[in-house]
């Protein structure tokens, strides 16, 4: 029984900035490739544009980084960033059925991106204190917003600092800051729980 071929293709993912990641993929030849250069077209037209990026995804062997000095990392952290998690669901193992399983998914992760957008802008904008405490509650009581929200802070570089007073809380975000009276034990001891477990910063760890 003879051997089977293989070989590594390397695929491309451009970056900002000049920059770029490399995915390796090491895949069978098979018997009716060409692999002469009229070979190329076929090869560029099945992993562009031919095929699901997961067919060719799970086999992918490394993954390396390239600077944009040309320098590459072949063992590269932090080049991807976590911005959701969904507990206890269940994925059909039916290629349709599994594109909406996870397209649901994929917009509810939109869903929280977009309302803590708006409260930020609440905040920048300085709106009034009832619009920002709104928004602001459905966040600090959904596991799944506050995710998207410390990753937010982390990629745009926004700074949203919480602090306890005497009267209440603090919000500080984009120079303005928001004085919140309140003395719902509830709220202020799950404000305690996001600041002792730097929830609102777990991006950036």
């Amino acid at each position: 029984m003879s051997e089977e071929k293989r070989q590594v293709v390397v695929m491309e993912i451009e970056l900002p900035q000049q920059e770029r990641l490399l995915l390796f993929v090491n895949k069978p030849i098979y018997g009716h490739q060409d692999l002469t250069e009229k070979g190329h077209s076929g090869e560029f037209y099945y992993y562009n544009s031919g095929t699901c990026a997961i067919n060719w995804l799970r086999d992918v062997k490394q993954i390396a980084h390239v600077n944009e000095n040309g320098v590459i990392e072949m063992d590269p952290h932090g080049v991807f960033r976590v911005v959701m998690t969904e507990h206890n669901v269940k994925i059909s193992d039916d290629c349709m059925e599994r594109d909406d399983d996870l397209q649901v998914i994929g917009f509810r992760y939109l869903e929280k991106e977009k309302e803590v957008l708006k409260f930020l802008s609440s905040v920048e904008k300085d709106e009034e204190q009832s619009v920002i405490l709104e928004l602001w509650n459905k966040i600090i009581h959904d596991r799944q917003a506050l995710m998207v929200l410390s990753k937010v802070c982390f990629e745009k570089d926004n700074i949203l600092i919480v602090e306890l007073t005497e009267t209440g809380y603090s919000l500080y975000h984009a120079a303005n800051t928001v004085q919140i009276t309140c003395d719902d034990k509830a709220t202020l001891d799950r404000i305690k729980f996001l600041l002792e477990f730097d929830i609102l910063t777990a991006c950036s760890f």
